[in-house]
């Protein structure tokens, strides 16, 4: 319970940090437009709201469990892995932009977490980075965060 309570605080932090980091893009472009500080100050403040409620639900829930269990030393460090992963994509959104970021994240979480092959992991990416493109740049008209090579 209490490695669970850690990765839920971790992740809260995480979301915090996103937030204060979507106040260094744009809301809004020219025209009116929503701007590239916009989807990451909305997901990092409903990531934060989900966390708060689910720490909670775990304070209340704790009679009902039993505490004694063993911690699952292999589930910590998968989570501490996840948590890593997430902090040099943040890094990295400056340097390299959010859809190269993004894409290697998803490329790393698919291959090492979940066991894909390199083949349809990087198949996988390349298709939900299409599609995020598509959705949000070419049809909604956001600005995403670029990096010095794109």
């Amino acid at each position: 319970m209490l490695v669970q309570r850690i990765f839920i605080g971790f992740l809260f932090l995480m979301s915090t940090v996103f937030f204060v980091a979507s106040f260094n893009l744009s809301m809004t472009v020219t025209g009116g437009l929503l701007g590239a500080g916009f989807f990451p100050r909305v997901i990092s403040v409903l990531v934060m709201i989900m966390t708060l409620f689910y720490f909670i639900t775990t304070f209340r829930n704790n009679d009902k469990q039993e505490t004694s269990k063993p911690i699952d030393k292999q589930k910590v460090k998968v989570q501490l892995l996840f948590c890593l992963a997430l902090l040099v994509t943040l890094a990295l959104i400056n340097l390299l932009g959010m859809l190269v970021s993004l894409g290697l994240f998803m490329i790393a979480i698919l291959k090492f977490f979940e066991k894909m092959s390199w083949r349809r992991s990087i198949i996988f990416t390349i298709a939900m980075m299409v599609l995020i493109h598509v959705v949000f740049v070419r049809w909604l008209g956001l600005v995403m965060p670029t990096g010095l090579f794109y």
